[in-house]
């Protein structure tokens, strides 16, 4: 199964959306055929591409919905801070993140050109999603995500990255920059 984007509240294929478009509002989401191993060494190697500090604790994090004992502590505080946010608002991230995500997944990017939602949905055979910081997202932790599993790959360290509520959101620095960085500001 590939990746399939189409803009809400349709789910009519005239609707789609490509990786293109996803690619413009700033996110990179490519589709893998790779083990979970294979797909965390190439999302290790991008990162570090990127400039993400690896070597640094708290910058790459294991997660798992399906299994949260596995979590870290730190980990789990944040999933359990992003269960709590309203799906209907969404939120952002203060920094970027780079993940894996195995097992099927699906969330709502927010077209901040358009103000409208574009629903994501990821291959149970799993992908590689860069997330901007300050670009708004939904995830809701329902029966369809609870099967998602990963590496995260956090642009600075986990304990510094805090999810900026919808209500926070437009005055907040990493929304600022987000917005300059496709050409909305």
């Amino acid at each position: 199964m590939s990746i399939h984007a189409y803009r809400l509240p349709s789910t009519d294929s005239t609707r789609s959306v490509s990786l293109e478009e996803l690619t413009a509002l700033g996110w990179k989401i490519l589709p893998s055929q790779l083990s979970p191993q294979d797909l965390e060494q190439t999302a290790r190697k991008l990162a570090q591409e990127l400039g993400y500090p690896l070597t640094q604790e708290g910058s790459v994090a294991p997660y798992s919905l399906k299994d949260t004992a596995t979590n870290s502590q730190q980990m789990g505080e944040y999933l359990a801070k992003l269960a709590q946010i309203s799906f209907e608002s969404g939120w952002a991230g203060t920094h970027e993140v780079l993940g894996t995500a195995t097992g099927g997944a699906r969330f709502d990017v927010e077209d901040a050109i358009s103000k409208s939602w574009i629903r994501v949905e990821l291959p149970s055979s799993g992908a590689l999603v860069r997330v901007p910081a300050g670009a708004k997202v939904r995830v809701s932790f329902d029966e369809y995500n609870m099967n998602v599993f990963g590496v995260a790959f956090f642009k600075g360290v986990l304990a510094d990255v805090k999810p900026i509520e919808a209500k926070d959101l437009e005055n907040h620095s990493a929304r600022k920059s987000y917005l300059r960085s496709i050409g909305q500001v």
